[in-house]
């Protein structure tokens, strides 16, 4: 076999089994958490790369843009991946104020306004943070930290409520997770939404209702605004369900 060659044809990076830890850009670039790396998958040329940066396994990424993403980690940091004009991705910002794991995370950007958006993160710290950037060229700055439902959560979710004259662009806030009595008992999805805060002009998400059903601990939400123009909110959980709640 000697002077035989040899071409790459494929290369394979496992994905973290956790339910928050891929993320499509609507590119079609999927990244998702591989060990301590956050992998990039293209479906058209079938590449993979690597972003380096945490020290600890990645659990949970999303796209903010098709060119920029977040990821967090059980290293309790959050890294904000942007690419520049090559086409590499680095780290833009670091974001860290828990205590321990990132369990997951949501982004949403407001239409309209060159990049502002408002970052969720959850953590096995029992507590959530918001965060919310002015502008895509801005530093995310911290609105509110604290333990909202007073347990461990296990996922979040932002969506747009339906724009009204009064209000335009109002996100609303879905956690659920697991715990003990008076908090996100595993069957209870919490929502939330925000108002400003008057001493120091920052958001402040309150909580104004609970939905009940699921009766295991929930691991993962999503929203999506249907024909009609109705908020419906999917959730799955350890019971082996999917429930559809309509906002």
């Amino acid at each position: 076999f000697l002077g035989m060659q040899g071409d790459l044809r494929f290369v394979s990076v496992g994905c973290n089994r956790l339910g928050n830890c891929a993320s499509w850009a609507s590119s079609g670039l999927l990244a998702y958490g591989a060990g301590n790396f956050v992998a990039l998958y293209d479906r058209e040329t079938q590449s993979v790369r690597t972003l380096r940066g945490h020290k600890d396994r990645v659990n949970c990424v999303t796209w903010i843009s098709d060119n920029e993403l977040v990821s967090g980690s059980t290293d309790t940091t959050l890294f904000v991946w942007k690419r520049d004009e090559n086409g590499l991705y680095g780290v833009s910002g670091k974001l860290q104020v828990h205590k321990a794991s990132i369990t997951s995370l949501a982004a949403l950007t407001y239409p309209n306004s060159n990049g502002k958006t408002l970052l969720v993160v959850t953590s096995a710290d029992r507590t959530v943070s918001i965060w919310l950037r002015s502008s895509k060229d801005a530093d995310f700055e911290l609105q509110q930290h604290e333990p909202l439902v007073g347990e461990a959560v296990e996922c979040c979710a932002l969506h747009f409520l339906p724009a009204t004259e009064t209000n335009k662009e109002t996100p609303l806030l879905a956690l659920g997770g697991v715990g003990g009595a008076g908090s996100c008992r595993g069957s209870e999805i919490i929502l939330f939404l925000p108002s400003i805060n008057a001493e120091d002009n920052k958001l402040n998400f309150q909580r104004i209702v609970t939905l009940k059903g699921h009766e295991d601990w929930i691991r993962c939400l999503s929203f999506v605004t249907s024909d009609d123009g109705s908020v419906l909110l999917a959730s799955s959980a350890q019971d082996n369900f999917i429930r559809l709640s309509t906002i």
